[in-house]
């Protein structure tokens, strides 16, 4: 089940703190947050960033870096185009202060993008390196540097998150995000939900403290997404675990009694042919868990013809046999109005 650590010290700040009572976060930010969805510390925590900003080597000594994931920061130099009309291609060249060029390609889609380089301009590119007439990414991920403040992202490694102009005009530029939340995780006391000790060892995963310490304040790509990997497999976990409860209350919730009688038993003697084993089979077993007065959920699955429609209809006669009715879906409307004159014909 799921475990919550509480390690609560003064002045620290808890998993379910209201993002109110951070210090120096004025009440337009809070609100803003709020409207956003993050309420609470652990909604900030869980704002995982798009991608980790970690510098490549200088343009000139990229070698050893082909085939390998990197981040290109660079200026512009030029923007073209280049191919059949049919088969043209967008080229951005980038250029480091080492003298090296670098560019980024696009086959397809960049018609959107294209206006938005400017020569003079910064920009990040975040991709596989390749070397086809000189250093190359294809359909990199495009970050523009076009605040001063960007200037830090040059250096270590960093997080980048999505960012946009609401976040802007309250205050929250991606520099002023990323130093917020770094600070947000230092004055964090570590308590929050996690998976069980046993089950994180097992699966090699890092506790909850240092995943989100991973992913806010990285030190390389590696720990990175080990810190993104954890955090999918609790979030798994926890939704497992909630299935797991609903099912038990299900089961411990009273249903109705529906036991089989003379219209299930009608209508499969006037059917023209003969139910095969397996439907025999099906219509048993469920029609014994409507018996049971239990909740239930299920799925019948079948190859197209196998009979399925077959089965809900003999379970939607047991649904009459005990005074109730039956609602039957179907995701067209010609579906929809076949069943529709099969139950007339059969269940009339």
């Amino acid at each position: 089940m799921t475990e919550y650590i509480q390690d609560s010290t003064p002045d620290k700040l808890s998993w379910t703190t209201p993002v109110q009572e951070v210090k120096d976060l004025n009440q337009s930010r809070s609100d803003f947050l709020i409207s956003k969805g993050y309420a609470i510390i652990g909604d900030l925590l869980l704002r995982v960033p798009l991608r980790l900003i970690e510098p490549s080597p200088p343009f000139s000594d990229l070698q050893n870096s082909v085939g390998k994931e990197v981040t290109a920061v660079g200026t512009i130099e030029s923007i073209g185009e280049k191919g059949r009309p049919r088969k043209k291609r967008m080229i951005v060249f980038i250029s480091d202060d080492s003298g090296g060029v670098l560019s980024g390609v696009w086959f397809t889609g960049y018609r959107f993008l294209k206006p938005k380089f400017i020569p003079g301009e910064r920009v990040a590119f975040s991709g596989k390196l390749g070397f086809y007439d000189g250093f190359q990414i294809s359909h990199p991920k495009v970050t523009f540097l076009k605040d001063e403040e960007d200037d830090h992202l040059v250096g270590d490694p960093e997080a980048l998150y999505s960012h946009s102009e609401d976040w802007q005009r309250v205050g929250f530029s991606r520099f002023q995000w990323q130093k917020f939340i770094q600070q947000i995780v230092t004055d964090w006391d570590g308590s929050g939900p996690s998976i069980p000790e046993k089950v994180r060892k097992f699966e090699g995963f890092l506790t909850t403290e240092e995943a989100i310490k991973a992913i806010h304040l990285p030190t390389d790509q590696a720990s990175f997404e080990h810190g993104i990997a954890t955090l999918k497999f609790a979030e798994l976990f926890h939704h497992q675990m909630l299935m797991v409860v609903l099912r038990r209350r299900r089961k411990q919730k009273p249903g109705a009694e529906l036991v089989s009688g003379d219209h299930c038993q009608r209508y499969i003697e006037q059917l023209p042919f003969k139910l095969s084993e397996g439907q025999d089979k099906l219509i048993a077993i469920i029609s014994t868990e409507l018996a049971s007065g239990q909740l239930m959920h299920r799925l019948v699955q079948g190859e197209v013809g196998a009979g399925k429609t077959v089965i809900a209809f003999a379970l939607a006669a047991i649904v009459k046999d005990g005074g109730k009715q039956t609602a039957m879906m179907a995701p067209t409307e010609f579906l929809a109005r076949q069943h529709y004159e099969n139950a007339l014909k059969y269940l009339k």
